[in-house]
């Protein structure tokens, strides 16, 4: 990479800038208009969504179709694994092992305006 070739990234991205800018400003009022909209059905359906979960579990139901939508429960496993619950449960020699075998760095590309 060239100087040229950085003087000519930077002239691009100080020309675009503006237009990204000008971007954002239209999508925030788009968005501000259309969460006006939006959210009251959405908060409607959550509504709707939570009584047919209570529904179904007062009366041992698996699956409910209503409208076109399939509502159904799964039960899945899950194990919560936290650090505190990993140094708890193992000898500190073997976290500090699995620490260090699974770190990973990484970069991070910041940009602030």
């Amino acid at each position: 990479m060239s100087e040229a070739d950085f003087n000519e990234a930077v002239r691009k991205y100080a020309e675009t800038l503006p237009k990204l800018q000008e971007l954002e400003r239209q999508k925030d009022e788009w968005m501000d208009r259309f969460n006006t909209q939006f959210k009251p059905v959405q908060k409607t359906l959550g509504t709707q969504k939570r009584f047919f979960k209570k529904w179904m579990k007062q009366r041992n139901l698996n699956e409910l179709v209503v409208a076109g939508t399939t509502f159904t429960f799964e039960v899945e496993p899950k194990v919560l694994l936290t650090m505190e619950r990993v140094e708890s449960s193992f000898p500190p020699d073997a976290v500090q092992r699995f620490k260090s075998a699974n770190a990973v760095t990484k970069d991070k590309f910041k940009e602030e305006r």
